[in-house]
């Protein structure tokens, strides 16, 4: 029985640190963006406040409503915009264990293992190896140019073992 650390995996591998530095350059543009805007939207709203000494009620609510209709849609942009970003965030640990399950299968392999457990889901570990090491060196090794790529996996390039296809195995998620 093999046991992996599939958060380590992911914040400690090459990959998974690209794909983090990635989403948290994404994560501060975001950021920015909304403050521009907010900024943007501030004066706007001073500039149409300023404008309704001046306009008929009806055209200051024509103005005001078309204001509040595009404060409306830009804040519904920012929040799909952040749901996006942290279901991709969310998604890439099992992207990369997908990637790197011909990785996994070798290692099952070069160390006669059965089955690779997740090491939150095990309670006790005496007769388990923790490959969780290994198994980012290796990763590391065969991703040298990939990084998790955010819902569009690339494969790993093959391990050597032309077999590790045809188990019909499932890696643990």
């Amino acid at each position: 029985i093999l046991v992996l650390d599939t958060e380590r995996l992911f914040v400690d591998s090459a990959p998974g640190r690209a794909f983090l530095e990635r989403y948290n350059t994404e994560r501060e543009a975001l950021i920015a963006s909304n403050r521009t805007v907010e900024e943007e939207l501030r004066q706007e709203e001073q500039e149409l406040t300023q404008k309704r000494l001046q306009l008929s009620p009806e055209a200051f609510r024509k103005l005001a409503d078309a204001f509040d209709e595009k404060v409306r849609e830009i804040r519904e942009q920012s929040e799909q915009a952040s749901r996006d970003l942290e279901r991709r965030r969310d998604q890439a640990p099992f992207l990369l264990l997908r990637q790197a399950e011909t990785v996994l299968f070798e290692i099952m392999r070069d160390t006669g293992g059965a089955v690779i457990l997740d090491a939150r889901q095990v309670l006790v570990r005496s007769d388990a190896v923790d490959i969780t090491e290994l198994a980012i060196a290796r990763v590391n090794k065969a991703m040298e140019s990939q990084t998790v790529d955010d819902g569009q996996a690339q494969e790993l390039p093959e391990a050597g073992d032309e077999d590790t296809q045809d188990r019909g195995q499932q890696p643990a998620e």
